[in-house]
């Protein structure tokens, strides 16, 4: 059976995973995740007055990858790059083992979601 990150395992990678990502991130001035943080941009943009328009849309879709698809991914982000090479085998190995305990069978199903903001211009 998929182990799945919508199912109970969800709860376990974020209580371990995430905290393991953010302590990675924190070592790395300039690295933010602020621009995930959209939650009022239709509103500014229908604020602006330029446009006549905002509808917002939620496309959600998944992703199945490995364990080891997942790891190679993570191992590319930018702020994972920049930390030391010993520190980023740690950190890597320390993911990984909780993916392998989460998901005994290597496969996991990722939920995402593709947010779109559409806006039709003003006319003058």
């Amino acid at each position: 059976m998929v182990g799945s990150l919508v199912e109970p395992p969800l709860g376990r990678l974020r209580g371990v995973v995430r905290p393991v990502l953010f302590r990675a991130r924190e070592k790395l001035p300039g690295v933010s995740r602020h621009q995930r943080d959209i939650a009022d941009f239709d509103q500014a943009v229908a604020r602006s007055g330029a446009f006549s328009s905002v509808e917002h849309h939620v496309v959600p879709w998944q992703r199945d990858v490995t364990i080891a698809e997942w790891i190679l991914d993570l191992s590319s982000h930018s702020y994972v790059i920049a930390i030391a090479l010993t520190e980023r085998h740690t950190l890597l190995a320390e993911i990984e083992g909780v993916l392998e305990a989460t998901f005994p069978d290597g496969a996991m199903s990722i939920p995402y979601q593709t947010r779109v903001l559409m806006a039709g211009r003003q006319r003058p």
